[in-house]
């Protein structure tokens, strides 16, 4: 009963403070100084009042309700001490044993429950503390870094008093009266703290932005640095910076947030303009003049207090009298220009390294990443294609706001588009003058932290060492766009005429045939994009073979090899972008469709020869120090692999019209004509042979619309044959109708034989005259031939192989269906038979 008196007692004493802390949660913080932010700051009669209610030390009452917890907790462990030490007896009964056991358990909460209010009572004190450390009314100026320390220490002590309650919690089924004014407590010092902590950020941020001042001339920071110790770190834009990571001390969220505003600020107003006067053409050689000028008169006003601070200036002005004159090359006076560029900078962020960041590492190197960016982490263990001449980039990777637009603007300004032999032999000259620009300028941002050591991340030097393979690439992708805006500009549908007239392959022994038509391009139109292409991909294998540098380890060396890739990548660029550009007009205009087969066919035929006409243009080796690319790009210089995609290309757009024209044709005739066959059968003129008429008419009329539109473009062999099977189908259209009939009447013959004498005529003007291209030409004419004869013209005409191209059972069905039941009709069937 001893032991669980004073276990009583304990709690008692608990119990008490509890009720304190829940007094306070309840109350509206009397220790929280009575002063509105809006009160006038030289007047602490209010503050002065405060310090007589509640002490001088207003965490005094904090620290008597700690030292009373430990009191009690010293003695709850005494008690726990004993409880354990009876535990251990060993004539211990199961009623004792019972007991101590739930001692103990009540014990361990007590325990868990003084922690908490110890740290809810640390909390309160830090924030009682804090509020008095940054109050505008106390005699002393307001510290707001301490203040901010003493929040951050109470974020803290809050923290490990929800873990307390959480563990609790974990152990407790059900929520609890006593877990609920724990709860309470624990909400009566986070809402005030956050209060706080929000009011502090938004001080430090406001703070912040409106002392630094950016113009196009010039920047302006009131308040960088005041004094030197304690002044220093409690005025001005350290203390700022310093609030802001106290009060981040994890991520620095809130600190990133406003630097990063900053630094878009510069850019978009100082260091933008300067880069965009490069791209316009309007940045000269002139040097900037810089001016530093300090007032340490000024003030700052706020809501709060009134504070003399320093205010520091960089001003500058472009002295154009001193502007200087390059007789070089535009990629010289664009590099001279830069150097200028990348000098007016440097100035410009050294004044904002020490005079806004403080000469604060962290801070530099966040301005820095933004500004140039950052290697990404996973950068060594990624693929490197550098080796296979590709450039890369890492996810993560980020290029910064200074370092994207500038290597662009060097990319276009300083690298020459192309260069004459002689030219190439100076690119090292041009490339050891941007070298001294980028070095100069990365070394300078170095010394102020804005840029990680050299052997970290380096692009503009990196930019520069490489210049002779930024050529390179530069040359290859400025030919690619050539080849691409080509297409993309070149009106498709104007056309030149390529090839020579080959004269057609005849049986005639006696007229001689020339062998080598199978490897001319036959004469036809093509369209002018790409016989422009053609014409750049010859001019680039021409530079190619040109191409002479004396340093066989050079990146220039590649230029050859690369012009090649070149030349090969615009033909590609062709399969891929006029299909995908014009592939509707391809696809319903039969114009555009056979110029796109022509000019795939004439792609093709050049590419046939073309690696043989170029490769032994390429220099070998002269030294036996070089090495072998000339004797390697003569053994892999071939054009004639790209053949194959070119002809499908030409089979794919010409075969699928053809079909598109064969479908319409269909549309045309096949409605009809439906019934023309059953309709022959009738010995007077029916609607259904008027419709078949007007339907041959109409036919005819679409095949001379599309020759009208064919031959000016194809070749002669391919118009032929293309008209002659459109012409087929008209042929195949009328002939299943006259065969699938069982009755012809004589008016019906005389009426076939007209209409097919008519579709002949027709098919034969379609085709020049060129009959043979027509497979049905034959089948088609005996049919017609046939309708008017008689029995005996038809065993005559058998003798003389008129229907050699018409099967026995063909005409054995005409024969039934056109004459009547006769001994001589039976007999000619039989000899049909017998043939058969």
């Amino acid at each position: 009963s001893t032991l669980q008196d004073r276990l009583d007692a304990v709690k008692d004493s608990l119990r008490k403070a509890t009720e304190h802390a829940m007094k306070e949660a309840a109350s509206e913080s009397p220790r929280e100084l009575p002063v509105e932010e809006n009160d006038d700051p030289n007047n602490s009669e209010s503050f002065a009042l405060g310090m007589t209610l509640f002490g001088k030390d207003v965490g005094a009452v904090e620290r008597e309700v700690r030292d009373k917890l430990d009191q009690i907790e010293q003695e709850l462990k005494k008690v726990v001490i004993q409880v354990q030490s009876r535990h251990g007896q060993e004539n211990d009964d199961e009623k004792t044993a019972n007991d101590s056991e739930s001692l103990e358990a009540e014990a361990e909460m007590l325990t868990s429950r003084i922690k908490f209010l110890r740290e809810c009572s640390s909390a309160r004190s830090l924030l009682d503390e804090a509020t008095m450390m940054s109050s505008a009314a106390q005699p002393n100026d307001p510290d707001f870094v301490e203040a901010a320390r003493l929040l951050a220490k109470a974020q803290v002590a809050l923290q490990k008093a929800q873990d307390v309650v959480r563990a609790e919690q974990d152990q407790s089924v059900e929520t609890t009266p006593e877990l609920l004014d724990v709860y309470r407590i624990i909400d009566a010092i986070r809402d005030p703290l956050r209060r706080k902590r929000v009011e502090l950020l938004s001080k430090a941020t406001t703070m912040l932005e409106s002392s630094i001042t950016f113009t196009s001339e010039s920047i302006t920071v009131r308040g960088g640095r005041i004094g030197t110790g304690h002044s220093q770190q409690t005025k001005g834009l350290g203390a700022a910076y310093d609030i802001l990571e106290a009060l981040t001390p994890h991520d620095n969220k809130r600190l990133n947030q406003v630097l990063d505003r900053l630094t878009n600020r510069l850019f978009d107003t100082i260091i933008k303009p300067q880069l965009e006067a490069h791209q316009k053409g309007t940045a000269t050689c002139a040097p900037w003049n810089f001016q530093e000028v300090s007032d340490g008169t000024m003030a700052l006003t706020g809501r709060v207090t009134l504070t003399k601070t320093p205010t520091y200036s960089l001003e500058w002005s472009l002295d154009e009298s001193k502007t200087a004159t390059h007789a070089g090359s535009p990629e010289e006076q664009a590099i001279a220009t830069l150097g200028e560029t990348f000098r007016s900078v440097q100035c410009i962020l050294s004044f904002l390294e020490e005079r806004v960041l403080l000469q604060r590492a962290p801070l530099c190197e966040f301005v820095g990443q933004r500004l140039f960016g950052k290697k990404s982490e996973a950068q060594g263990n990624s693929l490197n294609l550098e080796a296979f001449g590709l450039e890369s980039s890492i996810l993560g990777d980020e290029k910064g706001l200074f370092m994207k637009p500038t290597l662009e603007l060097m990319w276009d300004s300083c690298i020459p588009s192309h260069l004459s032999s002689q030219g190439l032999a100076n690119l090292g000259k041009l490339a050891e003058k941007l070298r001294n620009c980028t070095d100069s300028f990365e070394q300078g941002m170095r010394q102020r932290n804005l840029l990680p050591p050299a052997n970290d991340y380096h692009p503009l030097s990196d930019f520069a060492s490489n210049f002779e393979s930024k050529y390179v690439e530069k040359r290859r992708c400025t030919l690619l766009n050539e080849a691409r805006n080509i297409m993309l500009n070149t009106d498709y549908h104007n056309t030149v005429n390529v090839g020579v007239e080959v004269k057609p392959v005849t049986d005639n022994i006696l007229e001689e045939n020339d062998g080598m038509a199978i490897f001319k391009l036959h004469k036809s139109a093509v369209s002018q994009t790409s016989s422009k292409v053609m014409s750049l991909v010859r001019a680039t294998m021409d530079e190619a073979v040109s191409v002479q540098v004396e340093n066989p380890s050079s990146p220039l060396a590649l230029l050859p090899a690369t012009l090649f890739r070149t030349a090969r990548e615009m033909l590609d660029l062709f399969r891929a972008i006029i299909p995908a550009t014009r592939g509707g007009e391809v696809a319903s205009i039969p114009r555009t469709a056979a110029v796109l087969h022509n000019d795939s066919v004439f792609l093709a035929h050049h590419c046939l020869t073309l690696g043989l006409e170029y490769k032994d243009k390429f220099p070998l080796a002269t030294t036996e120090s070089e090495d072998s690319r000339g004797q390697m790009l003569r053994q892999t210089c071939m054009f004639v692999d790209m053949v194959p995609p070119f002809r499908e290309l030409a089979d794919r757009s010409m075969g699928d019209m053809l079909e598109r024209q064969k479908g319409q044709l269909g549309e045309i005739l096949g409605s009809r004509i439906t019934l023309f066959g059953d309709s022959l059968r009738s010995n007077e003129s029916l609607a259904e042979w008027s419709e078949a008429e007007t339907a041959l008419k109409a036919g005819l009329y679409h095949l001379s619309h599309l020759a009208q539109s064919w031959k000016p473009i194809l070749s002669r062999e391919v118009f032929s044959r293309s008209m002659g099977y459109l012409g087929d189908t008209v042929f195949a259209m009328f002939l299943y109708q006259v065969m699938k009939t069982t009755a012809i009447s004589e008016p019906a013959c005389q009426f076939v034989s007209a209409l097919f004498r008519t579709a002949m005529t027709g098919v034969s003007d379609v085709v020049d005259q060129d009959t043979k291209v027509c497979r049905e030409w034959d089948r088609f004419c005996a049919v017609g031939r046939f309708m008017d004869m008689s029995l005996a013209d038809i065993q005559a005409a058998l003798s003389d192989g008129v229907f050699r191209s018409v099967t026995g059972s063909e005409l054995s069905r005409l024969i039934i269906a056109t004459f009547d039941a006769s001994q001589k009709r039976d007999h000619l069937l039989q000899v049909l038979a017998s043939s058969n």
